[in-house]
């Protein structure tokens, strides 16, 4: 039975710290002044440094891992950034149920910040394992 109402799924808050930035451009190789210093970023436009756009898609997939689907797995996974987000930031992740059938399963996450910005729109979409 394949549904399309808007189910809400448990969101998260996470921080956004200086630690994480700092991890994530060294995993990366992504030295971008605009997210280490503060300078670099208001010389760019920003009032201060910020996030890599890909670090906060990936905590925004964080919401799969409190989900009761085990045997399910990302199938795919879009995301537009519509906000910078910054240095300290709270960023609230709510995800929705839009599509659910017996194999897949679609779901929408917005990133919302303490001011109620968007800064994140995505797309996940969870496909169930095939057993043999």
């Amino acid at each position: 039975m394949k549904t399309s109402s808007k189910v809400t799924l448990q969101p998260i808050t996470i921080n956004i710290t200086d630690e994480m930035i700092k991890e994530y451009g060294a995993l990366h190789q992504d030295i971008n002044p605009i997210h280490f210093d503060n300078e670099a970023a208001k010389k760019a436009g920003f009032p201060s440094k910020i996030a890599h756009g890909m670090l906060t898609m990936a905590l925004a997939q964080k919401v799969l891992t409190l989900t009761d689907r085990q045997e399910w797995f990302l199938s795919s996974y879009q995301a537009r950034f519509t906000a910078p987000v910054f240095s300290g930031e709270m960023i609230r992740f709510e995800p929705y149920i839009v599509n659910e059938d017996k194999d897949s399963i679609e779901i929408i996450i917005e990133g919302i910040n303490r001011d109620s910005n968007k800064v994140l729109d995505g797309i996940i979409t969870i496909m169930k394992r095939k057993t043999t």
